[in-house]
């Protein structure tokens, strides 16, 4: 399968209310980079419940999707008791891997932007092709 552009086929995106927590926060009040990570873990949790597939039901499958890479830009600083919005969407999908892309808003203001990118492999950690089930969401 070829690198196909979810953009280009016009995927939703899902987006995602989090409030920021006072354990997402160093001692100035703003969100740890940490915090970044499990929000886009949240918001790719979402998109897939959203689109009719968890990840406790991919994993039931015997598959498995790990990150394989993820960057993070910091625009402007997420501070606690913020209201964010995660907005998720696949952007890529290879024949054993994909990416996600977020982007982080408060009050409309883009406040981060990063992606992730994932690999399938199967219950005995061999890289294997999407499962079906999972190409739905993604394509």
């Amino acid at each position: 399968m070829s690198l196909h552009s979810l953009r280009e086929l016009n995927m939703a995106t899902v987006s995602t209310p989090i409030r920021v927590r006072y354990s997402e926060v160093d001692s100035m009040k703003w969100a740890n980079h940490g915090a970044y990570a499990r929000w886009f873990e949240v918001g790719r949790a979402e998109l897939m419940r959203k689109q009719g597939l968890t990840y406790k039901a991919l994993e039931e499958m015997g598959y498995y999707l790990p990150i394989t890479e993820m960057h993070c830009k910091y625009l402007k600083p997420i501070i606690y008791d913020d209201y964010i919005q995660v907005a998720t969407t696949p952007s890529a999908v290879k024949k054993a891997s994909m990416r996600f892309e977020y982007e982080l808003s408060k009050d409309g203001t883009v406040m981060a932007r990063g992606y992730t990118s994932h690999v399938c492999l199967d219950e005995n950690a061999r890289i294997v092709r999407i499962p079906e089930p999972m190409l739905r969401i993604l394509l």
